[in-house]
């Protein structure tokens, strides 16, 4: 191509052949150094693992394994309570110590394979750690209280885990050496002081491990942002075993936390590490709301409502504080379903409150969706309206009298809604899309 543009110029008179012959070796020579640059060297490539093993046989393989470790464990689990302390301990002991032994002559450089069947021997070794420690802590230490068999397990774990992980790329052993802290944490101090003390320990510790996660400093920080994340939802769920409200309100407020940073921009994380926060604090919400919605309505329905609706306005406002031009559709639908069942919770203790509020929110919702990018939030002002005007209706206005009046506002009402709808279809499709 350069070649016919050159003649073409030469031909045309407006550069001369020594001209063309100094442009051609010029972009001749970048074009080597280019190629030179992305090249990789021979030795690198020759050097880097190639997949040796298909996927479908690894796949079998471990399938195959974990049939054979459980049928194992079967056979000794039916035996157990005959065995006797020095038997158990050995047991526990010799094939843990095989495992590990055996991983650690895995060449995990010639296959990514084999990199993960060394993790995959060590976790399964780890489990009998577990077990190990256990054993040794009711046998040999003589500890009735299960808390104390579970520490014993806990901290074997811990230790064995670290041991393997250290130095290396392996996040099973990482993640367990975080989970066994966390849990040898939790239950060390329920085993000397009350839950609402051991859950706050244990709430503070799996925040220093989630921040570790978030700052980078590990070799795979998703693992312990995760578990860290996991262990403080606990921690809540620890501290309402002893004070209901407060405990469920922390796991609560843990649980979101952990959502809004995996939406929010605060933090530059990869695209998996975020879904798995959204995942964690969602599914920990969706567990923890309900008990906790329930505890508060029942003794403060305005305080509770309110709380919701708060928590439902941070949703949307968020993510716009936190620098995004919108918030995403996912933080929209929950928190337009926070504003109106918030709203209406409170009347649990005051209808007044919950259709004055509901009203409010309803018509606020329906001015939110006339902006770009939020017309979900006329549908919930639609909602809002159908759910509140019969509602208030029926209360402000007792007595026979009140029905023709109904009637006719919540006819009014839905062919309000039916008209914005309507004009609204083109952007509910667009906005959508987008």
């Amino acid at each position: 191509m350069l070649d016919r543009d050159l003649d073409r110029w030469v031909d045309a008179g407006l550069i001369v052949r020594g001209e063309a012959d100094a442009i051609h070796d010029f972009e001749q020579h970048r074009l080597e150094e280019a190629l030179a640059a992305v090249a990789v060297p021979a030795d690198v490539a020759g050097d880097r693992p190639r997949r040796r093993v298909p996927v479908v046989a690894e796949a079998l393989g471990y399938l195959g394994g974990t049939l054979g470790i459980a049928g194992i464990a079967v056979m000794v689990g039916r035996r157990w309570m005959h065995m006797g302390e020095g038997t158990r301990l050995l047991v526990t002991g010799v094939a843990a110590t095989l495992l590990v032994v055996a991983g650690g002559f895995v060449r995990e450089h010639a296959d990514p394979a084999l990199l993960r069947l060394r993790s995959f021997a060590w976790a399964v070794a780890t489990a009998i750690a577990a077990v190990l420690g256990g054993t040794f802590t009711h046998d040999v230490l003589d500890a009735t209280d299960s808390r104390s068999v579970v520490l014993g397990g806990a901290v074997l774990v811990t230790a064995l885990s670290g041991a393997l992980w250290f130095g290396r790329h392996l996040p099973v052993q990482e993640g367990t050496m975080a989970a066994g802290a966390l849990v040898g944490t939790g239950v060390g101090m329920s085993l000397i002081a009350s839950s609402t003390v051991s859950g706050a320990t244990l709430w503070v510790v799996s925040l220093l491990v989630a921040t570790v996660g978030l700052r980078r400093i590990t070799t795979d920080p998703w693992v312990l942002t995760a578990t860290g994340s996991v262990g403080a939802i606990a921690a809540g769920l620890m501290v309402s075993n002893d004070r209901t409200g407060p405990g469920l309100l922390l796991a609560s407020m843990t649980a979101l936390g952990v959502l809004a940073i995996g939406i929010g921009t605060a933090f530059t994380l990869p695209r998996f590490e975020r879904v798995l926060l959204m995942v964690v604090g969602g599914f920990g919400f969706l567990q923890v709301a309900p008990a906790t919605i329930v505890h508060f309505a029942d003794r403060a329905g305005v305080l509770t409502g309110g709380t919701i609706w708060l928590g439902g306005t941070l949703l949307l406002m968020t993510p716009v504080l936190l620098g995004r031009s919108r918030t995403p559709v996912l933080l929209q639908v929950s928190g337009g379903v926070a504003l109106v069942a918030g709203a209406a919770i409170t009347g649990a203790q005051s209808v007044a409150v919950a259709t004055t509020l509901g009203l409010i929110t309803a018509v606020a919702l329906l001015a939110v969706g006339t902006t770009p990018g939020y017309v979900l939030m006329s549908l919930f002002g639609c909602i809002g309206l159908l759910v509140n005007v019969p509602w208030a209706i029926q209360h402000f206005f007792p007595g026979e009298g009140r029905v023709p009046l109904l009637i006719s506002m919540c006819g009014l009402v839905l062919v309000g809604v039916a008209v914005l709808l309507t004009r609204m279809g083109g952007r509910f499709r667009r906005e959508l899309r987008s």
